[in-house]
């Protein structure tokens, strides 16, 4: 038996080395094999061509296919036995004139999931909610919902959502015509908060108070925006590269005003800090590549209240590279992405989230991207399925 459980672990090992470098399949098949060439010697195995194979594993048939698109997974088959030359030798079984036994072990395993949304509340329902018959397309991303409420992840009005996995701690419930491909998976272990290590960037003095603009267009410098920032009458705003403090009061958009910027991150402070960009107009912005806030779009602070409402709403042109890090906060998402090409990275994260406005987010999950926050890891990692 201790043979069998040393050959299974190490067909577990073994597998879980391809899989690492999946979605390359040459790389992974190279991987396990130079994996079993490390082992220490008691636990050395022969691999043979087939004993390493690519292909795709259904997690609802729990099914392994070779070959195909879409591969996920690396299947591993080991065997001790006399044809290889490396039979597991006896000690009590020579008596009889047994002085080798053989044993075979399998192991697949999938390749890491990145997730992209995180809504954390661990028990309120609805905690990821889509209404109105809004879409979410995000193929390359898991989504990972913490409630463990039977009604935790919720949808309504014709809604749709498409993504590689969806996990949900409780359950869900889908009515109106609502869709999801593939289903949920109910009862699935919740996932930590991706970024609870975040340190916020430092806040010093005002450099702007209450600032309001209404109308035209305008570039914005970085800085402390003490009681917010406000713009309304279709105000086109441009923002520099660099990080935005919105000290005790909210980054507002109204009538149709758009927002740009490229290395931006917005951080949240204070009782009265939120984001309500409702005017509809386009919002297409990506998070700083260094410094404090690298990776984020924006990030709330400890001193802003849990449960505060915060809405991103740019119509069907609304774009985030970077993250959306909101963890006591409530965010709601209106509007889609189909008048910009999707964003390679995104990670929304939020106490709840509710997504609604009849348009589609649709966003990568390029764990290679310069927005990618520091540290990040994908939230599902290889793993033994079978």
């Amino acid at each position: 038996y201790l043979q069998r459980d040393r050959l299974q672990q190490t067909a577990d090992a073994v597998a879980l080395a391809g899989a690492r470098q999946l979605p390359d399949e040459t790389a992974a098949r190279a991987a396990a094999a130079a994996f079993a060439g490390r082992l220490p010697e008691k636990d050395r195995v022969l691999l043979e061509p087939g004993d390493v194979t690519t292909g795709v594993w259904d997690r609802h048939a729990r099914r392994f296919t070779p070959g195909g698109s879409g591969v996920n997974a690396v299947r591993v088959e080991l065997r001790r036995e006399r044809d290889r030359d490396n039979g597991v030798p006896t000690f009590l079984g020579a008596l009889f004139g047994v002085h080798e036994v053989e044993l075979a072990a399998s192991s697949i395993a999938r390749q890491a999931r990145p997730s992209c949304i995180y809504a954390l509340d661990p028990s309120s329902p609805k905690t990821l909610d889509m209404n109105g018959g809004s879409g979410l397309a995000i193929p390359a991303c898991t989504i990972q919902v913490s409630s463990t409420a039977g009604d935790a992840l919720t949808a309504t009005g014709g809604s749709a959502m498409s993504a590689l996995e969806t996990c949900v701690a409780g359950g869900y419930n889908f009515t109106g015509g609502s869709s999801a491909s593939p289903p949920p998976e109910a009862g699935c272990r919740s996932r930590p908060d991706p970024f609870a290590g975040f340190a916020p960037p430092p806040a010093g003095g005002c450099d702007w108070v209450d600032r309001k603009l209404s109308g035209g267009a305008v570039t914005l410098a970085p800085g402390v925006y003490c009681g917010g920032l406000s713009l309304a009458g279709g105000t086109a705003a441009t923002f520099l590269p660099g990080i935005y403090v919105m000290k005790d009061g909210a980054l507002e958009s109204s009538g149709g005003s758009s927002l740009g910027g490229h290395g931006v991150g917005f951080y949240l402070t204070g009782p009265k800090a939120s984001v309500q960009l409702t005017g509809g107009g386009r919002i297409d912005l990506s998070a700083p590549t260094s410094g404090p806030m690298a990776g984020f779009v924006f990030a709330t602070g400890p001193d802003v209240p849990a449960g505060t409402s915060n809405k991103l709403a740019g119509g069907g042109q609304m774009r985030f590279a970077g993250a959306l890090y909101f963890p006591r906060q409530d965010l709601t998402l209106s509007g889609g992405s189909e008048g910009l090409s999707p964003s390679p990275f995104t990670v929304i994260v939020g106490r709840r989230i509710n997504i609604t406005g009849g348009g589609t987010l649709r966003f990568g999950a390029d764990s290679a991207h310069p927005t990618v926050p520091p540290g990040f890891r994908p939230g599902m990692a290889p793993a033994v399925v079978q």
